[in-house]
């Protein structure tokens, strides 16, 4: 017979738990210094005994779209793609936002990488995983 599991909210104690998990775990990625109001969800699942077993959060994050017209020059796109990214940087940044993230198709990420590249943007090291939330 499996043993009862709670879950509840991360509380500031526990925090030296995760960094050990974090440690242990060499996921390749510094642990956060701080979880602050992007990591809007902070559970942790822990055992009868109140053993943590483990913890999850889910941070904010934005997602870039881009829509630029088809009928003007790819000066025309790269000029206006350079001023549509530095004027929402600006305000995601201004809204608290750390980074942002956009999934383009392999066919547009052929002939548009090398701009966006200019700007900035890099592939990303990790494979996208998506949930849909029902």
């Amino acid at each position: 017979m499996g043993q009862k599991l709670t879950i509840r909210d991360w509380q500031p104690e526990d925090m030296p738990k995760l960094a050990h998990f974090h440690a242990q775990m060499q996921v390749g990625y510094q642990l956060p210094e701080s979880f602050g109001p992007l990591f809007c969800v902070k559970k942790a699942v822990c055992d009868e005994n109140g053993r943590i077993l483990g913890m999850a959060t889910v941070k904010l994050v934005g997602e870039a779209f881009l829509w630029l017209n088809p009928e003007i020059s790819s000066l025309e796109k790269a000029r206006s793609a350079k001023i549509l990214h530095g004027e929402c940087s600006r305000e995601a940044t201004q809204l608290g936002l750390e980074e942002v993230s956009c999934w383009i198709p392999e066919k547009i990420a052929k002939c548009f990488a090398r701009v966006i590249e200019k700007l900035g943007w890099r592939p990303s090291p990790w494979r996208n995983w998506t949930v849909v939330l029902k």
